[in-house]
């Protein structure tokens, strides 16, 4: 009995050990610099998109940010909304009239925290929520009948609210399992964020490929902290960089 608890114990270690190394790998990958290659095939003149629309404000910024995309460039593109919200898809569809390109689609996903929510619910709503946008951005690609292997999306765009962290990690989870670096996330944090990340921003910061802010005081508070450094020291978080308004 003693053995056999010993064995399961020295399993469980051995497997969480090669987990961990496994997760600082795929993390150190993500925020290493790209190499160049001139050899290689000649670069696409599009990409699929995947946007999330948090509603609210941050609905509108992503919208405003969204204006000076070229959606011939960057399509077919796929709008990520939280069940139930009816106004970001109208938007949307007003956005995407004119444009007057309209190769797109919506995905529902449920929200990761609702208004008003009590914490002590909210890691299983969250965990729910990761389940299904785990389905939808990495298992559901894969086994699709009409193009197998398909990417969700190439790029994907968050710009802060909660249900963008289970998004963020169910990308991250395709990756962490087919070591391919994609899709591509970026991380733009709300221009209503001047001093302090979000919390979103930090659960993320690890995850992402690019993380921009729109202050460049927020970017000196953020980069001068010695905890960052360290961390982007060993290539753990990404680096943060600073556009300006971009909404």
């Amino acid at each position: 009995m003693a053995s056999c608890l010993e064995f399961s114990f020295r399993l469980t270690f051995a497997l969480t050990l090669l987990i961990v190394l496994r997760l600082f790998q795929v993390i150190r990958a993500t925020h290493a610099p790209l190499a160049s290659n001139n050899r290689g095939p000649p670069r696409r003149t599009c990409c699929s998109l995947g946007v999330f629309l948090g509603s609210g404000g941050h609905t509108g910024e992503m919208i405003r940010l969204l204006m000076g995309l070229p959606f011939d460039r960057y399509t077919p593109r796929t709008y990520i909304i939280s069940s139930g919200d009816s106004i970001s898809k109208a938007k949307v569809l007003e956005l995407e009239q004119s444009k007057g390109q309209g190769d797109f689609l919506f995905v529902e996903i449920p929200r990761a925290r609702k208004v008003h929510q009590s914490f002590l619910t909210t890691p299983f709503s969250t965990l729910y929520s990761l389940v299904f946008c785990f389905w939808f951005v990495t298992l559901q690609p894969i086994f699709s009948t009409r193009i197998p292997g398909r990417m969700f999306s190439e790029v994907i765009i968050l710009n802060g609210p909660g249900s963008s962290v289970p998004i963020a990690l169910a990308a991250f989870l395709r990756r962490f399992i087919t070591g391919r670096p994609t899709p591509r996330l970026i991380y733009v944090e709300s221009v209503a964020r001047v001093k302090r990340l979000s919390l979103s921003g930090r659960l993320l910061l690890p995850f992402v490929d690019s993380f921009l802010v729109q202050w460049e005081v927020l970017k000196n508070e953020v980069t001068k902290s010695h905890s960052y450094n360290v961390l982007h020291g060993f290539k753990l978080v990404a680096s943060i960089t600073c556009e300006g308004w971009m909404v």
